[in-house]
């Protein structure tokens, strides 16, 4: 049952505005990152392969991150947004984690 009331109708905004500023927010991080990334690895040598893979893994998870961010906004701008969505791009956002922690950890048992 859904109401229209004036309190529901401002908590659904509430929703939609604070989604658009983290989908914003996630955005603007993965870029940050991304430039660091870049300045980073043009200031240094990467003198093995392992090295130049933790680079592309860590540009894989840095433009997921935007990726995740871009979709947030585009729901929004698009009047698609519904209540449980912010649980869908805040699990996507959990599991980028702990991917990348499985993968860059001693989990595996791959790391020296």
């Amino acid at each position: 049952m859904s109401s229209n009331t004036y309190a529901d109708r401002s908590l659904r905004r509430a929703d939609v505005q604070a989604e658009q500023l983290i989908g914003m927010t996630r955005v603007a991080v993965a870029v940050v990152l991304l430039a660091f990334m870049a300045f980073i690895v043009r200031r240094t040598q990467l003198p093995s392969i392992m090295d130049q893979s933790g680079v592309i893994w860590s540009v894989t998870i840095m433009t997921t991150y935007f990726l995740i961010g871009v979709a947030s906004i585009t729901v929004v701008r698009a009047g698609l947004f519904k209540p449980w969505m912010p649980w869908v791009f805040g699990m996507a956002d959990v599991l980028l984690v702990l991917g990348n922690m499985y993968f860059t950890s001693d989990i595996r048992g791959t790391n020296p």
